[in-house]
């Protein structure tokens, strides 16, 4: 069960989750020194930006742009995919969803360099015909306590399981990348279409083994 919640919940956020070295770059290579790795001592830290869960969110152009550079996340898009939840209990609801991402990518030198914190909420119901099965909610609750989630479920007088979850995921890696026209590919194989307008920038995962599903904003520093 908790596999299967926190993949739902963080399909997209893999700039939050399981993929985080890997997030659209600037020019292919070329800059004057180094990757530098992410200091909010001489730049202030990133604020928590609000992501969206949906189950498509809508499309961008990507029109390829220059980033190298610090910029932090201010907004983004996660498409969810309820289908593995509902193929395992048809009756299973996911209600007041949240989440945000506090991060900050910094490119240069052919290198990446993202850090960040992703945190998401969720409200799960799980009907009686299935919980009680998996042994109820004590044993739900602990199921997903397991993966390092935050939950409490209880019955709701009927023998389904009503479960509020809070799950937390950071990371801060560094990965290569080139650009071949508007996408991005990065050293682990996944690519990234983008566009930069302006100080804005934004990206969407476009192939690769990462669960980044949906569209992500950064604005430059």
């Amino acid at each position: 069960m908790r596999s299967t919640f926190s993949f739902v919940l963080f399909a997209s956020l893999a700039a939050c989750s399981s993929s985080p070295t890997t997030n659209p770059g600037n020019d292919g290579g070329g800059s004057d020194g180094p990757t530098q790795k992410s200091d909010s001592s001489t730049t202030g830290g990133p604020s928590a930006a609000t992501v969206d869960l949906k189950e498509s969110c809508p499309t961008f152009t990507p029109c390829g742009g220059s980033v190298e550079g610090t910029w932090d996340y201010t907004s983004g898009c996660a498409e969810l995919d309820l289908s593995q939840l509902k193929q395992a209990c048809s009756g299973i609801t996911i209600s007041d969803t949240s989440a945000t991402v506090t991060g900050r990518v910094v490119f240069g030198a052919g290198q990446v360099n993202r850090t960040y914190t992703a945190t998401g909420q969720a409200k799960l119901f799980v009907p009686a015909v299935c919980a009680q099965p998996a042994g109820g909610c004590t044993v739900l609750q602990s199921e997903i306590q397991s993966g390092g989630d935050t939950a409490t479920c209880t019955d709701d007088g009927n023998g389904g399981c009503n479960c509020n979850i809070t799950s937390t995921t950071s990371d801060d890696k560094i990965d290569s990348y080139t650009v071949q026209g508007d996408t991005i590919v990065t050293g682990d194989g996944n690519s990234y279409d983008f566009c930069v307008s302006g100080g804005s920038m934004t990206y969407r995962h476009s192939s690769g083994d990462s669960v980044e599903h949906g569209s992500f904003t950064l604005t430059k520093r």
